[in-house]
């Protein structure tokens, strides 16, 4: 499948430019995910079939943040679009490969996962 980044709350009109761009010259299609469609399944979003959505939170998060979800990226490419945003100074925290485990979760699953994780690391920073 063609690399694509699920794109969220990217809401800065010239980062939001400046990140299309970035994946367009990288030939890696951008998905900005609609508020609508933060309960469905992000393999769903990512256009796999037949996945079982994960249950939606009671308590949902805010989900604020700016968050990306690279999907179909073989290592080499993904090392290069990280090294891009970094070069490019699009600092977007929240991070995740799309993979089996967590294809079945829907967007507040996965931001929720990432919270922890980011905390974590600045917790273990400081």
């Amino acid at each position: 499948m063609t690399p694509q980044v699920l794109i969220y709350n990217i809401t800065d009109p010239l980062r939001k430019k400046r990140l299309k761009v970035l994946l367009l010259g990288m030939k890696i299609r951008a998905k900005i995910i609609s508020r609508d469609l933060y309960g469905q399944p992000i393999g769903v979003l990512a256009g796999l079939k037949d996945i079982t959505p994960g249950p939606i939170p009671e308590q949902l998060p805010s989900m604020t943040d700016e968050m990306l979800i690279l999907c179909y990226f073989p290592d080499a490419l993904l090392n290069r679009f990280l090294l891009a945003l970094r070069k490019n100074d699009l600092r977007i925290p929240l991070k995740a490969v799309l993979t089996p485990n967590n294809a079945a979760w829907n967007s507040y699953q996965i931001y929720g996962e990432l919270q922890r994780e980011d905390a974590c690391m600045r917790k273990k920073q400081s």
